[in-house]
Formats: C-alpha cells, sequence, structure tokens
C-alpha cells in the first residue's frame, strides 16, 4: 500500500497520498518488526502459532520504497525504517545463500547510499505550461 500511495503521490502531486503512505510506513512499523532483529517480517505476529520471518524480496522492496518516502516526506522515521529492511537484505549470511535477489538488493543499496533524482515544477496546477512540464518530469528516468 506504501508504494502504491507514493506512485500516486508521484502521478498527481497531491499531497493527500503522500500522508497515507506515511500512514502505511508507520504501520509497517509498528506491525511487522515484532520478533525479528533486523528487517519485516512477512506477517504480524500472533498466537496461532506460526511465526513470520522476514523474507529478503520483500525486504528489498520496503527498504526501496520507505527510502524514497523518506526523501519525500524529511522524516527521520522513515529513513530508519528503511535502513531497518537495509540490515537484513546486506546481510552476510543473506549474500552467500544460493537464492539471493542479488539484483534487487544491489537496487536496493545503490539507492539507500544515493538520493533520487528531484524535478520541481513551477507553476499553477491550473497552468496548462505547469501541467505540460509535469507530465515531461514525469518521462524523466
Amino acid at each position: 500500500m506504501c508504494a502504491a500511495f507514493l506512485r500516486l503521490y508521484e502521478a498527481t502531486a497531491d499531497r493527500t497520498w503522500i500522508t497515507h503512505a506515511g500512514e502505511a510506513a508507520d504501520y509497517i512499523g509498528s506491525h511487522f518488526t515484532a520478533g525479528v532483529p533486523v528487517g519485516f517480517a512477512t506477517a504480524a505476529a500472533s498466537d496461532s502459532g506460526f511465526t513470520p520471518q522476514p523474507e529478503v524480496a520483500e525486504n528489498a522492496v520496503a527498504a526501496r520504497v520507505l527510502n524514497l518516502l523518506s526523501y519525500y516526506t524529511g522524516k527521520d522515521t522513515d529513513h530508519k525504517l528503511s535502513a531497518r529492511a537495509m540490515q537484513l537484505i546486506t546481510a552476510p549470511q543473506i549474500a552467500a545463500a544460493p537464492d539471493t535477489p542479488v539484483a534487487a538488493i544491489l537496487v536496493a543499496a545503490h539507492e539507500f547510499s544515493s538520493p533520487p533524482l528531484h524535478v520541481t515544477v513551477v507553476g499553477s496546477k491550473e497552468s496548462a505550461d505547469a501541467h505540460a512540464l509535469f507530465v515531461q518530469g514525469l518521462r524523466a528516468p
């Protein structure tokens, strides 16, 4: 959900979506960390007898999304959540595992270590020229 809200924010520049993304990140931080020292578990802890464990690919996605969110919000808590996922996916025992999603980890590490491209369009949301610039900005890689 956090990733979806970020994409909606990127496409519309409507701050409502960044607020929802922040709420989703807060939910992730408060519900999927119990019982795991680093990273995020696959499910919230429960009394079912099943102990949720962290999953590397999910944590790679979480690291990327939470890192990007931290740039949009400027909140240190979002960056710390991203760092928590990075701690799991960059652990030496993870890299040595035969089924490690190496590309996902490398992309997450690159994004975590450098700021994203930042394009700012200055103009009224009603301006056709500003809208055209915004659409061009969305096309940037």
